[in-house]
């Protein structure tokens, strides 16, 4: 990224599918209720592989990385024994091979396993050997905080797995951070159309909190000084499974600049079978100022906290492709699981 101010307008691609354990297991916890809006940036561990381009040496073209076995999605961890984390980091070793070379080891992490692949040097126009791919390091989205406990400091969000928008595989991260996002807009959702929060935040904003986890369940991590939620004096207890109940319920979420609103919804099911696997709520937006503005769930909405009796139940993880006004929402214990396994 260039020096200078840069401005992000990202709208969160879409909510990914995930297997929530089913528990019996409660945590008795009071904890600040979220709803902010949150820009998100992760950086992977090591270098993703996000696509191929052809390279042409005389009469032949293809990509060297393509026909040696790599494949998107893979992270490239070394180049002829160097570690790689960016980048610049991939182009100062191919800037150090020798015209004469004939092949380079490349070594990629897929499946969680390093894999070693020979790759025949093929150099460019510019007499720099070129491996034929397209890569990144950096993950950027928009999301929602759904807890911060005021004890530890520690947050918990989106409800649901980041993945890389190119490979739409999981982002192992190596670090992240959570910005403060303003919501410019929002493209409302119809059936099967859902829409999303346009958000704003500037990449030289001084980081509100780290990302250490990037789970099913959500994002979890540390914020470095206590967030507030304007709509509530004190922070409230958290529901058991037991304890929700079908019925009315609240939201809490943005839709426009950084104002924390509650809306109303329904809850429709316990123990829904959400889709890939897992069970949860099934939620219905019943609030119709929020229908008007946003059509119901919309991307980006992912972590908002569901609120029933005052205290918060889960929050909002997926929505219905061919039902916006319908959706998903985890069990704020899952959560919390999630959370104490990762700490």
């Amino acid at each position: 990224m260039k020096g200078g101010k840069m401005m992000k307008k990202l709208v969160l691609v879409c909510c990914i599918l995930f297997i929530i354990p089913f528990s019996s297991l409660a945590y008795a916890v009071e904890l600040i209720p979220g709803g902010h809006s949150i820009g998100i940036t992760m950086h992977a561990d090591g270098v993703i592989v996000a696509g191929f381009h052809p390279v042409t040496a005389g009469e032949s073209s293809g990509s060297p990385a393509e026909e040696a076995g790599i494949q998107v999605g893979d992270r490239i961890s070394k180049i002829e024994q160097q570690k790689v984390k960016n980048a610049g980091d991939v182009n100062r070793v191919l800037a150090g091979v020798k015209p004469d070379q004939q092949q380079l080891q490349v070594e990629v992490i897929r499946a969680k396993k390093p894999v070693v692949k020979t790759v025949p040097v093929v150099l460019g126009k510019n007499n720099k050997a070129q491996l034929g791919l397209y890569i990144r390091n950096e993950t950027q989205g928009v999301g929602t905080i759904t807890y911060i406990n005021p004890s530890t400091l520690g947050f918990g969000a989106l409800g649901h797995i980041v993945t890389d928008m190119h490979t739409r595989k999981p982002v192992e991260m190596a670090d992240g951070t959570i910005l403060n996002a303003k919501i410019e807009s929002v493209q409302k959702s119809s059936a099967g159309k859902p829409g999303g929060k346009i958000a704003l935040f500037s990449s030289e904003e001084k980081a509100i909190g780290e990302i250490r986890e990037n789970v099913n369940t959500g994002i979890y991590g540390n914020v470095y000084e206590a967030i507030r939620n304007p709509l509530f004096d004190q922070p409230l207890d958290t529901a058991s499974k037991n304890e929700i109940q079908p019925g009315k319920a609240e939201i809490l979420t943005v839709i426009k600049n950084h104002q924390i609103e509650a809306f109303e919804i329904e809850i429709v099911h316990l123990d829904a079978e959400i889709p890939g696997g897992g069970r949860g709520m099934m939620i219905k937006v019943t609030d119709q100022r929020l229908l008007d503005e946003t059509g119901g769930i919309i991307q980006g909405m992912s972590g908002s906290p569901v609120i029933q009796n005052d205290k918060i139940a889960g929050a909002v993880s997926h929505v219905l492709i061919h039902d916006p006004h319908s959706g998903y929402a985890l069990f704020i214990d899952d959560m919390l699981k999630s959370e104490e396994k990762v700490s």
